[in-house]
C-alpha cells in the first residue's frame, strides 16, 4: 500500500512540474497581437452619382459567375417585372399575416395583423397594405 502511496504521489508530482514548465513557457512565448492603426471614417461621397449598370455589364469578365448568378433568386428579383414571370394571384386578393410580434415606439413586442391586397393594372403589379389590425 505504501509503495502504491509513494509511487502516486511521485507521478502526481512530475505531472505537476511538467505542467507548470509547460504553462510558463506558453506564457512567456506569447506575442502580443497587433494592434491596427486608426483609420480616418471612410467617406463614400464617390458614390452619390453613381447608378446601376446591370448584371450584363459584369458578364464579359465574369462568365462563370454570371452563369451561377442567373440561377439564383438575386437575378431573378432584379429583372424586369412581365405579366409572363408572375406567379401570384394579382386579382385584388387580400392576404392577412396574423398576430406578427412588432416593436411599438416603446420597443415593447405588440402584435399586429396587416392585410395586403395583390393587385394589377394593365400590366403594372401592385402590393397594398389595406389595413392593420391592432
Amino acid at each position: 500500500m505504501k509503495a502504491n502511496k509513494k509511487h502516486f504521489v511521485v507521478v502526481s508530482v512530475v505531472l505537476f512540474l511538467l505542467s507548470a514548465g509547460y504553462l510558463f513557457a506558453a506564457m512567456n512565448a506569447m506575442v502580443p497581437l497587433p494592434v491596427a492603426p486608426k483609420k480616418s471614417p471612410i467617406s463614400y461621397d464617390f458614390l452619390n452619382d453613381a447608378a446601376f449598370i446591370g448584371a450584363k455589364a459584369c458578364q464579359d469578365c465574369h462568365e462563370k459567375e454570371h452563369q451561377v448568378w442567373l440561377s439564383t433568386w438575386h437575378a431573378k428579383m432584379l429583372r424586369k417585372i412581365t405579366p409572363d414571370i408572375v406567379v401570384a394571384d394579382f386579382n385584388n386578393l387580400e392576404i392577412t399575416y396574423t398576430d406578427i410580434e412588432v416593436p411599438d415606439a416603446n420597443k415593447q413586442k405588440v402584435k399586429i395583423s396587416p392585410t395586403i391586397t395583390l393587385k394589377k393594372e394593365g400590366v403594372d403589379f401592385f402590393l397594398w397594405q389595406t389595413k392593420v389590425i391592432l
